[in-house]
């Protein structure tokens, strides 16, 4: 009898601890998978308006913990900014030169049009359309495509004053400017 409880927790003891080493490894191999998730970026575009409303921008910025390099856009669908043949998007910065490094978290910006540029009638059509090639410090390469749609900025929430810090600061700048134009200071005109 003694014999068969010590076989018995033998082959308990024997499969807890394969239980225990297969969760182990599964553990280790989710543990290395989170530790490449943190060294590798993730660069992501966006289009916003600006802080007044006025205009829209192009943001391209690294969502990732890691650092992204050697990055370069590629135009699939180009876009005349400001209305104008020779500001064409794909002869600025990073889409004509290319980019060496943006660390996690940090972004471009580029003017793309102000609202009032922008034929509304034909918003559905406006779209851009970029393709983004970079690599993370492991030199894999990532590449990612975005069909970026004019539309799905337009008309959204406009607050007085602006929502952000820097926002305020030029509402509040344009209210004192406007407020010293209409009522100049009595010592400026001589007295």
């Amino acid at each position: 009898m003694c014999i068969g409880v010590e076989n018995a927790l033998s082959i308990v003891l024997a499969l807890c601890t394969v239980v225990y080493t297969i969760i182990n490894g599964l553990m280790l191999h989710e543990s290395k998978k989170q530790r490449k998730l943190k060294s590798m970026p993730n660069i992501i575009l966006y289009l916003k308006s600006t802080e007044d409303s006025h205009g829209l921008r192009l943001y391209i910025k690294n969502v990732g913990e890691g650092v992204a390099m050697n990055i370069k856009g590629f135009i699939l669908k180009d876009y005349n900014r400001f209305g104008q043949e020779i500001h064409k998007l794909s002869e600025t910065g990073l889409f004509k030169y290319g980019l060496y490094i943006l660390p996690p978290g940090e972004h471009c910006k580029y003017y793309l049009d102000t609202w009032s540029n922008i034929n509304q009638s034909d918003i559905e059509n406006l779209y851009i359309e970029i393709e983004i090639n970079y690599e993370g410090v492991d030199r894999k390469k990532h590449i990612r495509a975005f069909k970026l749609h004019f539309s799905q900025v337009f008309g959204q929430g406009y607050t007085n004053p602006p929502e952000t810090h820097v926002g305020k600061i030029a509402y509040y700048l344009e209210k004192v400017s406007k407020s010293l134009s209409a009522n100049p200071h009595p010592l400026s005109n001589g007295n």
